[in-house]
């Protein structure tokens, strides 16, 4: 969990919780998507692609799945990935689904 995580203009709200899950291999299997509450809806009201609204509960919240996944081009690489490299990929994708406002 990550409380308070900053968003960049133009979604709804300006800080959410992030939540990872983490499987039992991590850290030499990937971490994969990212999980936020409340959702994320960008304010000119355009979808937001592969996300949904999951039944997974934590921490007594209800969150939206942001279904992203690393590349060939951009492998998860054991011994250097952690979760700082992955939230820094979470910030990525928040900024390029921002950008695409303006195409």
């Amino acid at each position: 969990m990550v409380y308070n995580f900053p968003v960049p203009d133009g979604y709804n709200v300006s800080t959410v919780d992030l939540n990872l899950q983490i499987d039992t291999g991590y850290p030499d299997t990937q971490l994969d998507m990212v999980y936020f509450h409340p959702p994320l809806i960008l304010g000119n009201g355009r979808a937001i692609a592969a996300i949904r609204d999951d039944s997974f509960s934590f921490d007594g919240k209800a969150w939206q799945r942001w279904s992203r996944h690393r590349t060939s081009a951009n492998p998860w690489m054991a011994g250097e990935d952690y979760i700082g490299t992955h939230l820094g990929l979470v910030e990525h994708w928040l900024e390029c689904e921002q950008l695409k406002v303006n195409k």
